[in-house]
C-alpha cells in the first residue's frame, strides 16, 4: 500500500488499532466478515463497522471520510 506511511503499515503488520486509521487497514487486519450499517441524521452519513468475535467489536466514521473516529 504506497499510499500508506511506513508507521501505518508497521502498526497494521503488529494488528496494532488507532483513531484516525483508515477503515482499509482495519479490514486489512481483521477481514471483511463484518457488518456494515449507515445512518444519516440529517447532516450526512455515518458509518458503523462491526466484527463480532474481536474487541473491540465496532468501529465508526462519523464523516464520511474513511477514518476511524471512535470504536467500542
Amino acid at each position: 500500500h504506497p499510499e500508506w506511511s511506513w508507521e501505518d503499515c508497521h502498526n497494521v503488520a503488529e494488528s496494532k488499532i488507532w483513531i484516525g486509521m483508515d477503515i482499509e487497514m482495519l479490514i486489512y487486519i481483521r477481514g471483511r466478515d463484518f457488518s456494515r450499517n449507515v445512518s444519516n441524521y440529517g447532516d450526512g452519513n455515518q458509518y458503523q463497522y462491526c466484527w463480532m468475535d474481536y474487541t473491540p467489536s465496532c468501529f465508526y466514521d462519523n464523516d464520511g471520510d474513511g477514518k476511524i473516529e471512535s470504536y467500542n
